[in-house]
């Protein structure tokens, strides 16, 4: 398990700004059997760990002369500059299940994409699910080199989990899929032809009618 070191904070409300210009990050640790607490860390450090663990395994969080098993549950950012700007931790209890979400990783080759030229689409790319704590996983591979035509398909049901993992997401909900290749550009290009001869026709028909009423000539009633 990998330790992220932390230490009280006291300083709370707008003055936490202050924590982020000196480098560090702000958060809370709580938990059903833990007293909640402010904590501040090493935003660097905090980096590190979370490019690691990322934010669904056990970390071990080092407070005082404790150590505590945690789950990043909510990470907020920083809207202007993109960076964390405050998290907070869960402590679950370790003998009974949790809810987590799961990133999904695409591991393989598809004959689909690789003979046929399809275009891969993942529907889903990370799952809800319900364990004990220490069997929570880093995350879960899907194998895609099943998918050999454009019928195929991976769902729910077809990922391969521990036994001890209980998967929240509905079984035919589609994971992945190969679909034919569009030609994006040829469309758009198709698009923008077809509208350049509605504005012809429609400019067409305007002077037909300004000829004719010059002439003295009732216009043409109106074309459904």
């Amino acid at each position: 398990m990998i330790t992220l070191n932390a230490k009280k904070r006291e300083i709370t409300g707008k003055q936490v700004g202050d924590l982020r210009k000196k480098g560090l990050l702000p958060g809370v640790v709580y938990g059903p059997k833990t007293e909640n607490a402010n904590v501040e860390i090493d935003s660097k450090e905090f980096a590190a760990v979370l490019k690691q663990a990322g934010e669904s395994s056990l970390i071990e969080l080092a407070l005082g002369n404790s150590k505590l098993p945690v789950l990043i549950k909510d990470l907020f950012y920083d809207p202007l500059t993109s960076q964390p700007a405050h998290v907070d931790f869960y402590a679950p209890n370790m003998k009974e299940e949790t809810e987590v979400t799961v990133p999904l990783v695409f591991v393989g080759e598809s004959a689909a994409v690789k003979d046929l030229k399809g275009d891969l689409v993942k529907n889903i790319q990370e799952i809800d699910i319900k364990c004990l704590p220490t069997e929570i996983p880093h995350e879960i591979n899907v194998d895609i080199s099943s998918l050999a035509t454009f019928e195929d398909k991976i769902c729910i049901k077809d990922l391969k989990v521990s036994e001890k993992i209980k998967v929240l997401n509905g079984a035919e909900e589609i994971v992945v899929f190969v679909q034919a290749h569009k030609d994006v550009e040829a469309e758009l290009a198709a698009t923008i032809e077809e509208k350049v001869e509605e504005v012809g026709k429609v400019e067409k028909e305007k002077t037909e009618d300004q000829i004719l009423d010059e002439q003295g000539v009732p216009a043409s009633p109106a074309k459904e």
